[in-house]
């Protein structure tokens, strides 16, 4: 029997926890984050609350209580054991936070309930950089920049389109782009290339998210001393790269090898160096 963590307590993962008036299911009225334990270590749990205490404060969210790094923390590894925990395997972690109370569009009141589940992932090692071959681009849904654009919100509409997409035509993975054609970032990451030496990747003016992992690749580059800029630039930018890749915490660094019939290069020094460096970090 697998188990979840809501609010602080551990319950059968079948139990219902969820009803219809629910604020996160009627209105996406809510936050999450996707962590990765890895090696019996959660990955970057400090940028990962921080990306949600912000999004909590803005839509004036009410921290639970006892909900610290290091309660989250203790409470991920308590749900972990409880799940059979295995040091040498790797899991995704969900931790989800939404508004407490009904009401209409206007909420009742301003505290937060949140769950926490776990699920094992197949073994994954950052040092094996995986290289996608079949990507697209994705134009039926545009995203358009907010100020809440950044966080992980509980409407991911553009997310669930864009993954459709790809699911249906069989690609590993899509580009999203803003209203202005720009590019932002894939389905379930955020993107990079380098030119010249350089390391570049869309601005948060595009309407992509914060990614944790993107995050990490910056500070990363900057320690290397490789120049990072953030920009806004049209897809054919890649097509003059020396390499391309996406980003996440539970995949790590991935080539882009192919969009369509496009081939594009796979310079792997930065990228390398770049992991090498990611890994550390991560220790």
């Amino acid at each position: 029997m697998s188990y979840i963590n809501v609010n602080g307590n551990l319950l059968p993962e079948e139990k219902p926890f969820i009803n219809r008036l629910n604020r996160c299911l009627r209105y996406g009225d809510g936050l999450f984050e996707t962590l990765c334990v890895r090696y019996g270590k959660i990955g970057f749990l400090k940028d990962h609350l921080k990306r949600l205490f912000e999004g909590m404060k803005f839509l004036k969210l009410n921290l639970p209580p006892a909900f610290s790094e290091k309660d989250i923390s203790e409470k991920i590894y308590e749900l972990l054991k409880q799940n059979d925990f295995d040091i040498n395997e790797n899991y995704r972690v969900r931790l989800q936070v939404f508004r407490s109370g009904g009401g209409y569009y206007a909420p009742e009141q301003n505290e937060s309930e949140y769950f926490i589940e776990s699920e094992k992932l197949p073994y994954k090692d950052f040092k094996k950089i995986e290289s996608l071959k079949s990507v697209a681009v994705f134009r039926e849904l545009f995203l358009f920049p907010s100020i809440l654009s950044r966080f992980k919100t509980c409407n991911s509409m553009p997310y669930v389109f864009a993954s459709l997409f790809r699911k249906s035509k069989k690609y590993q993975e899509v580009l999203l782009v803003d209203q202005k054609q720009n590019l932002a970032e894939c389905s379930s990451s955020n993107i990079f290339w380098c030119k010249k030496g350089k390391l570049f990747t869309p601005s948060l003016d595009t309407g992509c998210i914060d990614g944790v992992m993107r995050k990490q690749v910056i500070k990363a580059a900057v320690n290397l001393g490789i120049q990072v800029k953030e920009v806004k630039m049209k897809l054919k930018v890649l097509t003059f790269s020396e390499s391309v890749f996406c980003t996440n915490v539970i995949h790590g660094i991935r080539i882009i090898s192919g969009i369509h019939a496009w081939r594009l290069n796979t310079d792997m020094e930065m990228v390398n160096n770049l992991t090498k460096k990611i890994i550390e970090n991560e220790r």
